[in-house]
């Protein structure tokens, strides 16, 4: 079942996976951190775009976990939403995994150069088909993390 107030939102970019709620994302926090003058930072260009007056929207990460028996189907349904969205989408990478442990568990990390990149990105009218028909691939409820990103380091 899903949470109270989560729906699907869609693929809102990364993973070519989306954000799915059945209401506005306002749920998500935004976030702008203040970008500094002087000092070091971890801050890589990944993880955030300048704003007017020099406010950071910092990255977004979306991380989609469900079960399937149809992965296949799944990589083909990114795919061919690739297709529709080409030129439009705001997603910069998707990343599709399958769990070692758990059988049939699959987690997609979609990432988004800020909040307002994922939620347009959301409004797009072929994530909203994705997203309803990624969820029929589905053998239960899918979980959502909604992450504003705060450093990304190299190692």
């Amino acid at each position: 079942m899903w949470p109270e107030g989560l729906v699907a939102i869609e693929l809102r970019g990364a993973v070519d996976l989306a954000i799915w709620r059945k209401e506005p994302i306002e749920m998500v926090r935004e976030q702008r951190y203040r970008a500094r003058r002087g000092g070091t930072q971890r801050r890589s260009p990944a993880a955030g775009k300048r704003l007017p007056g020099g406010d950071v929207a910092m990255a977004f990460v979306q991380i989609i976990e469900f079960t399937t028996t149809r992965p296949d189907e799944v990589e083909a349904l990114v795919s061919e939403w690739r297709t529709k969205t080409a030129g439009r989408r705001t997603a910069q990478r998707g990343t599709f995994t399958q769990d070692r442990e758990r059988p049939n568990t699959y987690v997609q990390i979609v990432e988004f150069p800020s909040y307002e990149d994922a939620m347009a990105n959301s409004d797009l009218p072929e994530t909203a088909s994705f997203a309803e028909r990624l969820g029929q691939l589905c053998d239960g409820p899918m979980l959502f993390r909604n992450l504003d990103v705060r450093t990304v380091e190299e190692m």
